[in-house]
């Protein structure tokens, strides 16, 4: 505890006492950063599409279950009597 409160205390004084770095940032740089938003974005929501008939059919047996008191058994019962061209 001691140790970490120390830590804080030495980065604290390390970033107030540092001078102005007159630095330069060129117009790539902030193309760059929005070239790796934008990807980031995408691909989230890339994974999510992959991953999105677990998430709902996950919420789907959590709320039914928890409100109408519907256990997944039921549901896979019901699910087995469809017709095929409801299942997919």
């Amino acid at each position: 505890m001691k140790k970490s409160i120390l830590i804080i205390f030495y980065i604290g004084i390390f970033i107030s006492l540092t001078s102005q770095a007159h630095a330069y940032l060129d117009p790539g740089t902030g193309s760059m950063m929005l070239q790796i938003v934008i990807a980031s974005l995408i691909g989230g929501l890339f994974a999510l599409k992959g991953y999105w008939s677990r998430i709902k059919s996950f919420f789907q047996t959590y709320f039914l279950k928890r409100n109408n008191n519907y256990t997944l058994v039921t549901a896979f019962k019901y699910y087995t009597q469809l017709p095929y061209s409801f299942k997919h």
